[in-house]
């Protein structure tokens, strides 16, 4: 598997980025968050609770149920699905106002659909600490985030190492070739979003290999 990024850290220690493979494996959904995804759709299942096949509540309608079902519930937005050779999910701005283009790349809205809403309520609020005029943007974050994974967009760093090795004759002792070889360090898989977060995570854990061999 190619690496799809690079950083010489000296002393033949590199940080390689590299596409997590089992991707699947870290669905941010599965973590704590301070929103909860509702959503339909007949060909995936998306987010956190899924929309009965035959709810054909409106999106009005929809906001209401959950409000019953969920003391405390508020920040409601949209979500929207782009389904187009591959998916991505973003969140609207107002659950009162459908947005005919919320990507910017499907005017005809051939493919994108409206698939749920995303909100929160008290008792997360409460758990999570989050600040009053912070909400909006942390539920952004999470569709980012949820979108980053449904596209694929998961890396995972490797450390590797550049030591000689020398091939001699097992009978003579002579030297017949030196040449260097990669060892892996360390690794970790599974961070969603930018490439960025893998590279900084691989460089902090690269750092105590550097430090050991500048000895």
């Amino acid at each position: 598997m190619d690496a799809i990024e690079t950083h010489d850290m000296g002393h033949g220690i590199f940080v390689e980025v590299h596409y997590d493979e089992h991707g699947e494996a870290s669905n941010p959904r599965e973590w704590d968050q301070l929103g909860v995804m509702v959503c339909g759709h007949p060909d995936y299942q998306l987010g956190d609770v899924q929309l009965p096949r035959d709810h054909a509540s409106s999106i009005e309608g929809l906001v209401e149920d959950l409000k019953s079902d969920h003391p405390g519930a508020r920040n409601f937005h949209p979500l929207y699905l782009l389904d187009h050779s591959g998916l991505w999910m973003s969140m609207g701005e107002r659950i009162d106002r459908i947005e005919e283009n919320p990507f910017g790349v499907d005017p005809g809205g051939w493919d994108t659909s409206l698939v749920g809403v995303i909100f929160t309520d008290d008792k997360r609020l409460e758990e999570t600490g989050a600040p009053e005029d912070s909400i909006d943007q942390q539920l952004e974050g999470e569709v980012k985030e949820y979108s980053a994974w449904l596209e694929g967009a998961v890396y995972g760093y490797v450390v590797k190492q550049l030591v000689p090795v020398v091939v001699v004759t097992k009978e003579s002792g002579a030297l017949v070739s030196e040449e260097t070889r990669s060892v892996v360090l360390d690794s970790c898989w599974g961070f969603v979003g930018e490439t960025e977060y893998a590279l900084a995570e691989g460089k902090a854990a690269a750092q105590h290999y550097v430090d050991e061999a500048a000895k």
